[in-house]
């Protein structure tokens, strides 16, 4: 897998917060002022339906803010950007944070529940095929041996699941998919969702901040995703 061809996808950050953030006329528009005022975000769109809130800007760098409930308590804060526009997840992260920055300035004292940070990139394989890739050169496995299925392999991958970290270790709970793109098979998919919830979200860790979660992703993508793909079957 070329890591130097990576083009993201998706970048994007969710809170889960109590109490629900209340919107009605007043604060809506505050917050829309702030994000322009403060935050230097111009909006080319605004969206509400009595409880979903969606704001987008379409250039630069397209972006979604959404304010929404999950529950009849809780609601959750989502900031998405899906074209980079030669930006990085660190521009991101720092831009994400403003908007974070605005949101509790409208609605403060809120509670965090769970947190969520998220990415998904393409690369070039290193193979015709990046399933190959992923099944002979760092699996070792025989392409033959798929034979048993009697079907053509479209395409596949991996899927590894990383538990949180032990009581007192802040380290979240990883969904890591490799696989190949099923729209361009020369193409390897890597998403990286993680979580951070219960012991993993203390009582001291309440801070909304973008920057250091879409910080943790990308670091842990580009480091430790990066080495177990590129890793021989033999090590």
């Amino acid at each position: 897998m070329k890591k130097e061809s990576e083009q993201v996808l998706y970048v994007g950050v969710n809170y889960s917060l109590f109490p629900l953030p209340e919107l009605n006329i007043t604060n809506r528009m505050e917050f829309q002022r702030r994000l322009e005022e403060e935050a230097g975000i111009e909006l080319t769109d605004v969206t509400f339906d009595r409880q979903n809130l969606v704001l987008t800007r379409k250039s630069p760098m397209p972006l979604e803010i959404r304010i929404s409930p999950l529950s009849p308590q809780i609601g959750q804060l989502s900031i998405i950007v899906m074209q980079m526009d030669n930006r990085s997840v660190e521009y991101v992260g720092r831009e994400a944070s403003d908007v974070a920055g605005v949101f509790t300035s409208v609605w403060p004292n809120r509670t965090l529940k769970s947190v969520e940070a998220s990415l998904r990139c393409l690369y070039d394989s290193n193979a015709d095929h990046a399933f190959r890739e992923l099944w002979e050169e760092r699996l070792g496995q025989p392409l033959g041996q798929l034979g048993v299925l009697n079907r053509p392999v479209l395409g596949g991958g991996l899927r590894l699941v990383l538990p949180m970290g032990e009581e007192g270790n802040i380290q979240p709970h990883v969904d890591l998919k490799i696989e190949s793109y099923l729209q361009d098979r020369r193409k390897m998919y890597v998403e990286v969702l993680a979580a951070w919830q219960g012991s993993a979200l203390p009582d001291e860790d309440q801070r909304i901040d973008p920057d250091a979660r879409l910080e943790y992703v990308d670091n842990f993508l580009h480091q430790e995703v990066m080495d177990l793909v590129n890793m021989r079957s033999e090590e």
